[in-house]
């Protein structure tokens, strides 16, 4: 989700055809395109094991936003039972784990998602923009990729305290976890540890062979959830701004 002065380019050139200034014209044209729409900032992604590239993008005018990188876990080498009994505790002091499809996925159940995720969200490292009731909903509820019973989420009594939403990605045999956040009022009880660990499990009853996941670099708590979990680290993508109003 992001703000509508703001857009993404991604620009590919042929092996064949690369050092033309064909590269250079397209972003020209991007900027051109993006000025006339009312963009006045340009965010793109570079991969961090690729130096000339980002040579290439600092020369027009980018500059590094944010580091982050993927990580991934293979299911079959997950071993949930190191985690159900913190899962049993919190259970134990009323923390109720379950889900949209079970809880009810009614327009109602979804805003309180989207206010977790809100709230949640504000401090995230890389995080500046809070989308609307309606950009969430076109995202997220309305995408093709969304199943309710992968939106998992913890409750206290009929409080909606901690959400996790993980994706089907069917391409690549894989579920993606798109987001894991917990309302500042319950951290440290490690809801959010529980809460992934839950993910997972569900992705290994769906037949996948992975779960991935993306983090910001800076994000130092959920870095250490996922190293406690057994993600295994990707190479790394900065994430490039530049201003063009």
């Amino acid at each position: 989700n992001e703000p509508e002065n703001r857009a993404f380019v991604s620009i590919i050139v042929h092996p064949d055809q690369r050092r033309e200034g064909i590269g250079s014209a397209l972003l020209e044209d991007a900027i051109v395109s993006g000025r006339s729409a009312g963009i006045v900032e340009l965010r793109s992604r570079i991969k961090d094991d690729e130096p000339g590239w980002l040579e290439w993008a600092k020369s027009k005018g980018f500059e590094i936003d944010r580091h982050s990188f993927r990580s991934s876990i293979k299911l079959s080498e997950f071993d949930t039972s190191a985690f159900e009994s913190h899962i049993a505790e919190l259970r134990t002091e009323g923390i109720v784990f379950t889900t949209l499809a079970e809880l009810g996925d009614t327009e109602e159940n979804r805003k309180l998602y989207y206010e977790v995720d809100c709230a949640a969200a504000i401090d995230v490292p890389g995080e500046d923009h809070v989308a609307s009731w309606d950009e969430y909903n076109n995202h997220t509820f309305k995408s093709e990729e969304y199943r309710p019973e992968g939106a998992f989420l913890a409750m206290d009594g009929d409080r909606m305290v901690a959400v996790a939403h993980v994706w089907l990605d069917v391409e690549h045999n894989r579920m993606e976890n798109a987001f894991t956040g917990v309302h500042p009022d319950y951290r440290g009880r490690g809801i959010a540890q529980s809460l992934k660990a839950l993910t997972i499990v569900h992705a290994q009853q769906t037949g996948v062979s992975e779960i991935l996941t993306e983090n910001d670099s800076e994000n130092a708590q959920i870095l250490a959830v996922n190293r406690k979990l057994g993600y295994k680290p990707w190479p790394g993508v900065y994430r490039l701004t530049t201003t063009i109003g």
